[in-house]
């Protein structure tokens, strides 16, 4: 797999050193996650221009076009449920320090990847578990025929 900004990820150090109080204070795992996605995009393009269309260079964006930081491994930057001792459910995320979470229901299996995510005003946790037990549905008793077709995307035989 070619990159097609391949310094970025060896300079990521160097520029940590450089400035502790700005860039090194942010969780390294997390800065390579943004440097992926980045990398991603320009993949992309290259593959577009490569293929005849129309390729849509992709445009910086701040600080502030920024929906979603993903840190790709619990307790490398983050931590989920980071005081369980006090009875509410908190994130610790390097740089930030530790947030209440209003979690709406408990986590099942082992906490794998923690994505902070802007949607308006309003901030949510994103959580990708591994080893989560499987809770089949009860049996109903009820059978319906389903039918994918082209004009219809769906059609039962209710």
């Amino acid at each position: 797999m070619r990159r097609a900004y391949k310094f970025l990820p060896g300079q990521l150090k160097d520029i940590r050193r450089a400035d502790p109080g700005g860039q090194g204070r942010w969780s390294f795992s997390s800065q390579q996650a943004t440097l992926r996605r980045l990398d991603k995009a320009m993949r992309a393009f290259f593959h577009r221009a490569k293929a005849g269309q129309a390729p849509g260079y992709p445009r910086f964006k701040g600080a502030g076009w920024f929906d979603t930081v993903e840190w790709p491994k619990d307790r490398d930057g983050c931590r989920w449920d980071s005081a369980p001792t006090t009875g509410t459910t908190r994130v610790y995320l390097q740089g930030v320090g530790h947030i209440r979470v209003h979690a709406h229901r408990k986590v099942d299996g082992t906490v794998k990847t923690v994505s902070v995510k802007r949607e308006g005003r309003r901030w949510y946790v994103v959580l990708s578990c591994d080893e989560v037990p499987a809770e089949p549905l009860p049996e109903t008793g009820a059978v319906v025929g389903v039918d994918m077709g082209v004009a219809a995307f769906l059609t039962t035989s209710d």
